[in-house]
């Protein structure tokens, strides 16, 4: 075996996808296969005797899944390189399969040369994520920081009311019209609508009933 060639155990349930993936590197010269299970357990006796260069693992199994075997694999041998092949692109599985410890994690529609890269790049010790993943991760990190932003935003935005309009934003969010406003607070009817139009324009919001939902989110009102 040259140096450059890659040693890979296959973790998969179905005969079916192990089938295809034996036949799909079969030509490749730079991967040998040392072996295959479909039960997780079994995985976790064989790997140390084998000591693959990568493991190709599976997540869906019956009995011990892939983020379990992924789990315990890392206790005993942190040094394990393992890609996660999988149908399931939920940012929330990759993730967790990253913090546990995978290497690298791809869909199984993935073609040849993305696979073949894939084993090459986890084997060196790098990361890798297929296009297909890298379009999810990185639309939920975006997702993520746009309502991180209007987070800040909005509790910002708090900052920029007067102490009476704040006044004003409380009893309007507990249902007060402008004429009882005006009385609990000794001002006029004008300025409590002047006050309500500020209050609109800072929030950037349009009614009463967003002016509530913002009271609430800021602890404003009970």
């Amino acid at each position: 075996m040259s140096p450059e060639q890659v040693r890979i155990y296959i973790v998969e349930d179905q005969q079916i996808i192990i089938d295809g993936l034996c036949a799909l590197l079969s030509t490749e010269s730079s991967i040998v296969m040392t072996g295959f299970t479909q039960k997780g357990q079994e995985a976790l006796d064989k790997i140390p005797e084998i000591d693959p260069d990568v493991l190709i693992l599976d997540i869906q199994m019956p009995g011990m899944d892939g983020l379990e075997v992924l789990e315990k694999l890392m206790k005993d041998r942190p040094e394990q390189k393992v890609l996660m092949l999988t149908g399931f692109d939920e940012t929330s599985l990759i993730r967790k399969a990253f913090a546990l410890g995978a290497r690298g994690y791809i869909l199984k529609n993935i073609p040849k040369e993305g696979l073949v890269e894939a084993i090459h790049t986890v084997a060196s010790g790098r990361r890798y994520l297929d296009d297909e993943v890298q379009e999810k991760v990185i639309g939920a990190l975006i997702d993520k920081d746009q309502r991180n932003i209007k987070a800040t935003n909005n509790a910002d935005s708090g900052d920029v009311l007067t102490a009476r309009e704040k006044d004003v934003l409380v009893l309007l969010a507990k249902g007060l019209t402008s004429k009882k406003i005006s009385e609990e607070l000794y001002v006029s009817t004008h300025t409590v609508d002047t006050h309500r139009k500020n209050i609109l324009s800072k929030l950037g919001v349009s009614n009463s009933a967003e002016l509530v939902q913002y009271a609430l989110r800021n602890g404003l009102i009970a």
